[in-house]
């Protein structure tokens, strides 16, 4: 316990509500600027560029903090891998946008799907590392509970998915791959908000948490909005993510405040 007191003494661990608002009004500008958007997937627009820009941000965020903690027992690794998880995100958007407005080919699936996929498991290193780390004790119901949640979430996407087509290839199984990677992180997030919360970080790692929530409920919307084609450039979900990263970039500026 001594090595963890000495791990998060120099964190700050109070929430600015004046930069919440500042946020939310941020998104509530966000939310205007898409709908007024054509949606042209061949044009660049600023919903091609929020995704991008939010993930790399919060990746140099992460990079600083594993230069702050080097030597850390827990923060070195876990931010690393965080910082590694937004940059395959960013590089994987920046391929999805060549294949759409460069090449003018249908991006799914494709070599960003690689870096896509790469952010779910250094995502959950991250989160599973530092819930272990500052757990004392997790109630059995809650871990059934989020399993549960994840069956749910994975059962019916695979469900709906599978009815969408009349042979299941490639694209399907990936699309099922992607659901079933979101639901975890999900219920992970979930479990971070809980545990975080009892910590001695208190209101800046549940902030972190409801990032990731928020970046999870996100990527689900938007796995079940693809199955009817109902996903556009101006969809609700875009606010939704630009939403998450502001979130999450916030908190992990909280982290480098060193009293």
């Amino acid at each position: 316990m001594k090595e963890k007191n000495n791990d998060v003494l120099g964190i700050e661990n109070k929430i600015s509500y004046k930069s919440l608002l500042l946020i939310l009004g941020l998104t509530a500008i966000t939310a205007v600027s898409f709908t007024v958007v054509e949606d042209d997937p061949t044009n660049l627009d600023i919903t091609d560029v929020t995704y991008g820009i939010g993930a790399m941000a919060c990746g140099i965020i992460c990079f600083w903090l594993f230069k702050k903690y080097r030597g850390s027992e827990i923060f070195e690794k876990t931010y690393l891998a965080l910082g590694i998880a937004f940059t395959c995100f960013f590089v994987g958007d920046i391929i999805w946008n060549y294949y759409t407005i460069i090449l003018l080919e249908d991006p799914y699936p494709s070599l960003a799907d690689i870096f896509y996929i790469s952010f779910y498991p250094l995502a959950m290193y991250h989160l599973v590392s530092n819930i272990k780390y500052f757990r004392e004790k997790i109630n059995p119901q809650t871990i059934l509970l989020l399993v549960a949640l994840s069956i749910i979430i994975i059962g019916w996407y695979s469900y709906l998915a599978i009815q969408e087509v009349d042979v299941i290839e490639f694209d399907t199984l990936l699309a099922i791959f992607y659901a079933a990677l979101s639901a975890i992180t999900l219920s992970l997030a979930i479990l971070g908000l809980i545990v975080f919360y009892k910590s001695v970080l208190g209101q800046v790692w549940s902030l972190f948490a409801s990032g990731m929530f928020i970046l999870m409920v996100s990527d689900t919307w938007y796995y079940y909005a693809e199955l009817g084609s109902g996903y556009t450039g101006n969809h609700p979900v875009n606010v939704l993510w630009t939403l998450a990263f502001m979130v999450i970039a916030y908190a992990l500026i909280k982290h480098t405040r060193v009293l």
